[in-house]
C-alpha cells in the first residue's frame, strides 16, 4: 500500500499550486441547476438508501465553492484517511474470525 502511494507522492503539485483536474469535473462544474438535479437524483436513484436535503440559499453556494476549491488540493489526504477507514474496517471484520 505504501508502495503504491510513493510515484503521487513524489509527483504532487509544489506547496501553493493546485493539481491538475480530471476533465469530467470541468464537465460537472458547468452544469445549469436542472442538469446537476437531474445528475442528483440519477446518483440517487442508483444508491436508494442516500437521503436527500435540498438547500437551495447563499450559504449553500458558498459552502460548495468552499469544497470545491478546498477538495482538489486536499485529496490525496482525503483518499488517505478513506483507504485506512477501509482497511482498519477490512482489518476488523477479517482478523477476529481467524483466531476463534
Amino acid at each position: 500500500m505504501l508502495g503504491s502511494n510513493q510515484r503521487p507522492w513524489n509527483h504532487r503539485p509544489k506547496s501553493g499550486a493546485g493539481p491538475e483536474l480530471p476533465a469530467w469535473t470541468a464537465v460537472i462544474g458547468g452544469f445549469t441547476a436542472v442538469k446537476a438535479f437531474g445528475l442528483g437524483v440519477l446518483l440517487i436513484a442508483m444508491c436508494p438508501r442516500n437521503r436527500v436535503g435540498l438547500v437551495c440559499d447563499e450559504r449553500a453556494d458558498m459552502r460548495r465553492d468552499v469544497v470545491k476549491g478546498w477538495l482538489p488540493v486536499h485529496s490525496g489526504a482525503v483518499m488517505t484517511v478513506w483507504l485506512v477507514v477501509l482497511g482498519v474496517d477490512l482489518a476488523s471484520k477479517g482478523l477476529p474470525p481467524l483466531w476463534s
